[in-house]
């Protein structure tokens, strides 16, 4: 006779085993940025994806990179892997773009 199980344990078992919850991290990383870095620097930047555990994010203006990499750029990578068993992010490029608002670019 088979064992009775949970649905969220065989739910939980599928996620790990197709490596699903490093995508809904990373999901999570990119659709609360806002949250994360705060509402000025939201402004100047958007996350635009992440591959190889590194977030790509398009930055309004120079000196907001300057400032973002000299300054907010390791509080940001441990802001997101906080609490996570394994860390989400390894690094963080910033590059020069327009700011599209009200969108967040893919995954991967």
């Amino acid at each position: 006779m088979r064992k009775v199980e949970k649905i969220n344990e065989v739910l939980k078992r599928a996620v790990k085993k197709l490596d699903l919850d490093k995508r809904f991290q990373e999901a999570r990383v990119m659709e609360s940025w806002k949250e994360t870095v705060g509402r000025q620097i939201a402004r100047h930047t958007q996350p635009i994806g992440i591959k190889k555990k590194k977030l790509f994010v398009r930055v309004d203006n120079s000196s907001w990179i300057y400032q973002l990499t000299l300054h907010h750029k390791t509080e940001i990578l441990n802001k997101i892997n906080q609490g996570a068993e394994k860390p989400i992010l390894k690094d963080i490029f910033f590059k020069l773009g327009k700011i599209e608002k009200g969108k967040v670019k893919g995954i991967r």
